[in-house]
């Protein structure tokens, strides 16, 4: 073996194991502890600049909870062993056109990225689609929130699980926007068959 074919396979080598180190570090450390949380409480973990805040514990089947996100930051949660992460990519202003027989007007919203884990997000009639998982969202203020709501929910042998995020407040000054998220399942669900 020459001496090209050598150095060559040494940089294969340390390239295939720098991968897995990566992937190791990832699967540790990468998700922010929410492995192995099957049944744990949601825990809210938030980016604020260049660091992350500690987790908030947050208990229970149904769950409220009140978070602001600057422009550019994220709130991650911990749900069940499933991490959401909530993306505020920016803030401004869009012309609504909801679905009839309410007219077009203009309001301050975000442009928000989520990440479920696998799922997908669907936005009400009111918010804006921009791409897999990402709608301009409209502030939802004295309105009906369910036009102006991002959500998912899933149903699989006697449990539900449901999702639903709204902008409830945006300081453009500040550059951040108050959200209220809402997590719920109850994984006891009676199955009823109609009977023949």
């Amino acid at each position: 073996m020459d001496q090209n074919m050598s150095a060559a396979l040494v940089v294969a080598a340390a390239t295939i194991a720098a991968a897995l180190i990566g992937l190791f570090a990832y699967r540790k450390w990468g998700r922010r502890d929410s492995a192995s949380t099957a049944g744990a409480a949601p825990v809210v973990r938030v980016a604020r600049g260049d660091r992350v805040v500690p987790p908030r514990r947050i208990r229970g089947d149904a769950v409220a909870v009140t978070e602001r996100v600057a422009a550019g930051d994220y709130s991650e949660f911990d749900w069940d062993g499933r991490i959401v992460r909530v993306v505020v990519k920016d803030i401004g202003e869009r012309r609504i056109v909801p679905e009839s027989p309410d007219v077009p007007y203009q309001s301050v919203g975000a442009t928000i990225h989520m990440d479920t884990g696998g799922g997908l997000v669907y936005g009400g009639p009111s918010c804006i689609h921009a791409g897999v998982n990402e709608y301009f969202v409209p502030e939802a203020g004295s309105r009906q929130e369910e036009p102006a709501s991002v959500y998912y929910f899933h149903t699989l042998y006697g449990s539900f699980v449901f999702f639903r995020l709204i902008v409830d407040h945006v300081n453009l000054q500040a550059r951040e926007v108050t959200l209220k998220v809402f997590f719920g399942s109850n994984r006891s669900i009676e199955d009823l068959s109609l009977a023949e």
